[in-house]
């Protein structure tokens, strides 16, 4: 909706962009309708970083792959403000006609914390503020796969605050 990538009924063209104003508004309401701890999760791209901000959710859930630099400074705020951050970091399911290689949990914690730092935050920060979780299509995986790579991303987030304090470690000078 943001973008104005919503197919009409037909088909044959699209919905026009809402407001940013107005989606950003709609979205705080029914936050604060619930009334609980609030997630947006967002699998389009671009995500919509600014209209998530503004309706101030607890914590914002996004595919790492989709971040785009122009989001480094928005993301930031959200970080700076103690917003939850679920960071899609490995995905669930292969995209159609491309082999599935392996990743190992070093890699994606690596990947995580990296992305953590290019926001200008503190490394020690991270593991207690990002969650490690699979990219979009969780649902659509078959279940052994869905308990692999939600195992893969529990020890991708262990290792993040392993290396998050070994890079303490390393900067004070210990």
């Amino acid at each position: 909706m943001a973008n104005g990538e919503v197919p009409t009924a037909s088909g044959l063209s699209r919905l026009p962009a809402a407001d940013a104003a107005v989606m950003s508004d709609r979205l705080e309401t029914v936050l604060i309708a619930t009334g609980r701890y609030s997630v947006i999760h967002c699998c389009a791209s671009p995500v919509p970083f600014g209209i998530i901000w503004s309706a101030r959710p607890n914590a914002v859930a996004f595919d790492l792959s989709l971040l785009r630099r122009e989001d480094g400074d928005c993301v930031a705020e959200m970080a700076e403000a103690a917003m939850g951050i679920l960071a899609g970091a490995l995905p669930a399911v292969a995209e159609p006609g491309t082999p599935r290689e392996k990743e190992e949990p070093l890699k994606t914690a690596r990947r995580v914390l990296r992305f953590w730092r290019r926001l200008g935050m503190a490394p020690e920060d991270c593991a207690p503020q990002v969650v490690v979780t699979p990219s979009c299509g969780l649902a659509g995986a078959a279940p052994a796969r869905a308990a692999e790579v939600l195992a893969h991303c529990r020890e991708a987030a262990r290792i993040v605050a392993e290396l998050a304090e070994e890079s303490e470690d390393t900067e004070g000078g210990a």
